[in-house]
């Protein structure tokens, strides 16, 4: 009688397995991409925002440099802020769209992360918190 089981075929399932056990999961990263900027939570004017704005924009846009870096907006006044988020222009500029000058201007788009947790913000009321 024959032995149905053989070390061979053993060694075979289970080199099968591991082989596709691993390329599922490093494809599966491919596929969907891992994403740390969670956006879900409350984001904050004050340390939220501010900061994403402190080290973007505050170089031509704040109280002692918009007049003399050609800012024209002094963003770091909330009341301006709120302005530019009523016309539309704020996620015109930081998404580089059709309609206001790219921001930062000269420079690189905003981090995809910066950009969501600005736009959450201004989509859930732009408070100030």
């Amino acid at each position: 009688m024959k032995k149905l089981v053989t070390p061979y075929f053993v060694f075979l399932i289970m080199a099968f397995s591991i082989i596709f056990s691993g390329c599922y999961n490093s494809k599966a990263d491919l596929i969907i991409p891992h994403n740390d900027c969670d956006t879900t939570g409350i984001i904050s004017y004050r340390s939220d925002v501010t900061s994403i704005l402190q080290q973007n924009c505050y170089i031509c846009h704040s109280a002692d440099k918009y007049a003399t870096n050609g800012g024209f907006h002094q963003l770091d006044k909330f009341s301006v802020l709120q302005q530019m988020i009523a016309n539309g222009k704020l996620l015109k500029a930081i998404n580089h769209l059709p309609g206001a000058v790219p921001m930062p201007y000269g420079g690189s788009k905003l981090s995809d992360c910066d950009i969501m947790k600005i736009t959450a913000w201004v989509n859930r009321g732009a408070p100030d918190n």
